[in-house]
């Protein structure tokens, strides 16, 4: 009995070392996530989703990625009800226990496959430190680049290290927010393109601020669809640093 004991505690070590270096895919009703500054990363149906304490979310899915083909026509991916993220091999209890402890233990990949018609859509999570690296993979019959986007909320203060505001505000308290942090926070009317090599995002009512770094990148503020475009020459991969408050990513901007 206690051979078999051992023998069972020994596969059980593999199996986790072994998840350790590969990670699992979370199938959707086991949902992967991981924990940053104040915010929360998760899997879920359509992609990946930032959320701060459950009360504000921040969403990469298809439904935001934006597409050219042949360098002209642009349009979005339509999410019909049979897109889902690829099942897992197994329903298994076990399977379910499993992810649950690399959960907690933090050993889980943040993975989302969608599928639609003829497109194959997978983003891919790599969280290391307080940077989060989204790589984007995508299979079509038709040619076409692609462009990232990140949804925000209304009530989100959105501007780039050159205290330009891509979602004005109103005057009194952006002279507020000035006088307390010594900023020189001033609103951008004339155009969407941000200028700054990276765009931060923060809830006012919230603590925590979210970059998006725009190197070798152009973007757009969208105040219509609440989103951030970010266009690049290639499908390259997107950053966001996380920070406690409004506060450090200042600091980190100086």
């Amino acid at each position: 009995m206690s051979k078999l004991l051992n023998a069972a505690l020994f596969l059980f070590f593999v199996v986790l070392i072994a998840i350790s270096f590969y990670g699992i895919d979370a199938p959707e009703d086991r949902i992967s996530e991981k924990r940053v500054k104040q915010f929360t990363i998760q899997t879920y149906r359509y992609g990946l989703t930032i959320s701060n304490d459950n009360k504000i979310f921040y969403n990469i899915t298809p439904l935001n990625f934006y597409f050219e083909v042949f360098g002209n026509k642009r349009s979005a991916v339509e999410l019909n009800e049979d897109i889902a993220i690829e099942e897992s091999k197994t329903d298994s209890k076990l399977a379910k226990l499993m992810q649950s402890l690399m959960n907690s233990l933090k050993l889980n990949k943040l993975v989302a496959t969608i599928k639609t018609n003829d497109q194959y859509f997978v983003l891919n999570g790599n969280l290391q430190g307080n940077t989060l690296t989204v790589t984007p993979t995508l299979n079509n019959t038709t040619p076409t680049s692609l462009a990232q986007a990140l949804t925000y909320n209304k009530g989100d203060l959105v501007f780039d290290e050159n205290m330009e505001v891509y979602t004005p505000i109103d005057d009194i308290l952006l002279g507020e927010i000035n006088s307390y942090y010594g900023t020189g926070f001033k609103n951008e009317t004339e155009s969407p393109d941000v200028t700054g090599k990276s765009v931060l995002i923060t809830n006012l009512e919230n603590p925590g601020v979210i970059q998006l770094d725009l190197k070798n990148k152009t973007a757009q503020v969208d105040n219509q669809k609440l989103a951030i475009e970010i266009r690049t020459s290639e499908n390259q991969d997107l950053k966001l640093n996380f920070y406690n408050n409004l506060a450090e990513s200042l600091e980190a901007l100086r």
